[in-house]
């Protein structure tokens, strides 16, 4: 029996046999809605490898592992691309699943359908990010990512967490950047929302490795990622020039889950699972809930 603890300064995470125990040390929890990545598909395999290139690169400074280590116990955090992460009311995740249950039977977040195109609706790589000691991938912004993140922001923000810290990073960007993002922190609990939305999939955190030669392990990597595997089946789809995922091919569903957070950013466990259903029509607009 392994019992594994993710400290932070607002909750414990106890992954115990695979059932995550949540244990509050204040009035809030952090979790991050985002958009699940299935193990078989393009983005995850691409962070997959990505991560093995950067632990083998630096195994004792690179933090983020998407890998159990099962002669530590550790659980690998998980793949995803997030739209909402913040501070929430620690009692607050039945009611953010009665909000996206209510969004989803509505289609007000949906999946674009096929027939959307050309091209396919799809979750793009766009290019390598390196910022301080986060290795990322940029995914395009598109409308359909965009629409997500901002209905679930206008929906769940009335359950997180009051007047929060504003990072530290965010005093140092330049006007108007720097007042938009502290407005955001204090209405939304997060600077990474709405216009300021900037969709990406981490793959690392390094506070000592040189950022150019993380840089060119992640470009290396998708390059030859894209060279070395074009799939089309039953799972997964990937197309040359950038990691692609198409969202309504060969009848799959793409899901939204909410998770744990971790140190670095990372999803420890999802606590909740849901499928998109496809789009009634291509547009769509931004629908806030209320209850009755």
């Amino acid at each position: 029996m392994k019992l594994i603890f993710s400290i932070t300064t607002t909750t414990i995470a106890a992954i115990l046999l695979g059932s995550l125990i949540i244990i509050s040390l204040g009035s809030c929890i952090q979790l991050d809605i985002h958009l699940k990545l299935r193990p078989s598909s393009c983005l995850y395999q691409i962070a997959l490898k990505a991560n093995d290139e950067l632990l083998q690169q630096s195994p004792t400074t690179e933090c983020i592992s998407f890998h159990n280590d099962n002669a530590t116990g550790i659980t690998g955090s998980l793949p995803h691309v997030t739209l909402y992460l913040s501070d929430f009311q620690n009692d607050s995740l039945s009611n953010i699943t009665y909000v996206l249950k209510y969004l989803i039977s509505k289609r007000h977040i949906c999946q674009p359908a096929a027939s959307a195109g050309p091209p396919p609706p799809s979750v793009d790589i766009d290019h390598v990010m390196i910022q301080g000691s986060y290795s990322m991938y940029h995914i395009s912004k598109t409308y359909f990512l965009q629409h997500l993140s901002d209905t679930i922001v206008m929906n769940s923000h009335s359950f997180i967490i009051p007047n929060q810290t504003i990072p530290e990073w965010v005093y140092n960007l330049p006007e108007p950047e720097r007042s938009i993002k502290i407005d955001y922190v204090r209405r939304y609990g997060s600077p990474n929302v709405l216009d300021e939305f900037d969709p990406h999939m981490t793959v690392g955190y390094d506070e000592y490795t040189p950022s150019v030669n993380r840089q060119k392990i992640l470009e290396e990597c998708l390059s030859r990622f894209i060279s070395n595997n074009s799939y089309n089946s039953k799972e997964k789809e990937c197309v040359t020039g950038r990691g692609n995922e198409k969202l309504a091919d060969k009848g799959i569903h793409w899901e939204i889950a909410v998770g744990m957070v971790g140190d670095w950013g990372t999803v420890l466990k999802d606590l909740l699972v849901m499928k998109l259903k496809e789009c009634k029509d291509d547009h769509h607009e931004l629908a806030t809930f209320r209850t009755e």
